[in-house]
């Protein structure tokens, strides 16, 4: 196993670099897609999971790059970390999450596939580890966010999870089984 990652990450990443050069050779108006989906034991695998913050409400978003809603799916949380980090009015955390609440709403109204998590107990990491064990999917894709602290803690997640993780900006961040 190289760099020890495990043969079923090296085999998504290898499947995923196939569809990539397919997509490549298409032209930009080509309206017939061949979907493929990967099948495991009773589950389906999800090309990618796009997280979208909620300070991130945003279509126009990189992170929204080349989504297909016929194989990758959005995720977005309610974590009580996120509310309890940094002391606000009760009157803004509502106007939050109601905003949050709004996009998802516009987001199920356009067809797009949405994992809502609206009670998780601890962090974002740790709801993202919770969902990234019963959602296959190939690779975590977030914009760049505001805070150090949420970055890492979506990276451990990933990480734990053997997903690779890749910020909208570019830049990849292996995940590494131990």
């Amino acid at each position: 196993v190289e760099h020890g990652l495990d043969a079923l990450v090296l085999e998504r990443r290898a499947e995923e670099d196939r569809r990539d050069r397919h997509r490549d050779r298409r032209g930009p108006h080509d309206l017939l897609d061949v979907v493929r989906v990967d099948v495991l034991p009773f589950e389906v695998l999800h090309e990618q999971l796009v997280v979208v913050l909620g300070d991130q409400l945003d279509r126009k978003a990189s992170a929204w790059d080349g989504f297909d809603p016929a194989v990758d799916q959005a995720w977005m949380c309610e974590a009580a970390e996120e509310a309890t980090h940094v002391w606000c009015s009760q009157q803004r955390l509502a106007v939050f999450l109601s905003a949050m609440r709004h996009f998802a709403q516009s987001l199920r109204e356009a067809g797009v596939p949405l994992n809502y998590v609206s009670d998780a107990a601890g962090s974002l990491g740790a709801a993202l580890a919770v969902t990234l064990a019963s959602l296959p999917v190939q690779r975590v894709v977030i914009t760049e966010p505001g805070e150090w602290r949420v970055r890492q803690s979506l990276q451990d997640a990933c990480t734990a999870a053997g997903v690779v993780l890749e910020l909208s900006t570019g830049e990849t961040i292996e995940a590494r089984l131990l």
